[in-house]
């Protein structure tokens, strides 16, 4: 490996939370697909990927700053009788975070979804949530408070010290990288690299890793 120290412009953390999540490599676009819609008005009989083409992206009501991050219900339709909507999973969120958020169990996603007791979710992946329980403002407002809270109680504590440049080399995945190699949240390498996907990491590629120390 080889690490090159370059200092970098460091990005705003607490005014633009970018982040991007984790845990299953099924997407919701191969669940859908192979689920049927049932319109109960008309009766015609649509696939899931047809009605979400069909249906404008949901206007959301938080700030700018957690639509950056696309951590708002993308879009809303009904699923049997019952509403649906559809989102982005972010870093440092489970399906247990989506359970208790939507007073409802993870049980419920992963049959909604199809997915496999304990296969893992993956950041940037699109799943189906329930809103049943509570209403896509509620579930936006505390997964929001979630994210900042988490950036909040961070900085109470740390600071960013420098960004180093890292090249990728064969066998690394970020979350060794994260965890091992250099000891920094997988959330706040994601917000030095927010267009490069972490779940498809080249030798070469460049990673930016911001260098944390405690603050006295």
């Amino acid at each position: 490996a080889r690490i090159e120290t370059t200092e970098q412009e460091q990005p705003l953390i607490l005014s633009s939370l970018d982040f991007d999540t984790i845990e299953s490599n099924r997407m919701v676009e191969t669940t859908l697909a192979q689920m049927r819609l049932k319109r109960s008005e008309s009766g015609e009989n649509l696939t899931p990927d047809q009605m979400v083409q069909q249906q404008p992206p949901v206007k959301s009501s938080l700030n700018p700053d957690v639509m950056q991050a696309k951590l708002d219900v993308e879009y809303l339709w009904r699923y049997r009788g019952r509403l649906v909507g559809s989102i982005q999973v972010q870093v440092e969120e489970t399906l247990g975070h989506y359970a208790e958020w939507l007073e409802i169990s993870a049980g419920e996603i992963r049959r909604l979804n199809g997915f496999n007791y304990g296969k893992p979710i993956r950041i940037s992946e699109s799943i189906m949530i329930p809103l049943r329980r509570v209403t896509k403002e509620v579930f936006e407002e505390k997964r929001f408070e979630y994210h900042k809270e988490l950036v909040e109680d961070f900085f109470v504590s740390y600071r960013v010290e420098k960004v180093l440049t890292y090249t990728i080399k064969r066998g690394d995945n970020i979350w060794t990288l994260s965890k091992e190699k250099f000891e920094v949240p997988l959330w706040l390498i994601k917000k030095y690299n927010a267009d490069l996907d972490f779940n498809a990491l080249l030798p070469s590629q460049k990673l930016l890793i911001p260098i944390i120390e405690k603050i006295a």
